[in-house]
């Protein structure tokens, strides 16, 4: 059976720029029935959204670590 779902990503604004549409991409074709979610936004506010349970996945650098 197939995969289906929505899955949050955050990744840093500098970054998305240059990753999100090769890995958007990339994914699409192992997992075409997973719908990729994408934001972008500062470290902190990517933190918070993982914390939160808004984003599953997110791209971070230089924050503290914590335990999710």
């Amino acid at each position: 059976s197939e995969l289906t779902g929505v899955v949050g990503i955050g990744m840093p604004v500098p970054m998305i720029q240059m990753f999100a549409a090769p890995f958007v991409a990339e994914f699409h074709q192992h997992y075409p029935g997973i719908f990729l979610r994408m934001a972008e936004g500062f470290s902190a506010l990517l933190h918070e959204w993982l914390l939160s349970g808004s984003m599953d996945l997110a791209m971070l650098y230089g924050t503290n670590h914590s335990k999710v």
